[in-house]
């Protein structure tokens, strides 16, 4: 699911209200996954999977979103598979929200 970007401020505003996910789990698809990390992260779909690929490093987040001169940003949910921590899978917060029915004021939309 795509998602609308949102401004450094914006992102950050989505990130610190939904900073309690961490360490929580909860179901999505077939399997049950625990939380994390809440991140803000480049939006352009080329410099995300870059983001993500620093991210499986271990490499420091801060960093690289220092390196990125964009101005489109996306919060994303870093998971693990309850049953394997070792997979990591990234879901958008807007695709979370809409998927669990969560009501919440985006900001800028």
């Amino acid at each position: 699911m795509g998602s609308k970007p949102f401004s450094l401020t914006e992102a950050e505003e989505i990130q610190e209200d939904f900073e309690d996910l961490i360490d929580t789990e909860f179901a999505w698809g077939d399997k049950t996954v625990i939380v994390d990390g809440l991140l803000v992260c480049p939006h352009p779909a080329e410099e995300k999977e870059a983001f993500f690929e620093e991210y499986a490093l271990g490499n420091d987040l801060d960093d690289v979103l220092d390196e990125y001169s964009g101005t489109e940003f996306d919060v994303i949910i870093a998971v693990c598979d309850v049953a394997d921590e070792s997979k990591v899978s990234f879901i958008s917060i807007a695709e979370y929200v809409a998927e669990k029915g969560i009501t919440y004021n985006f900001p800028g939309l």
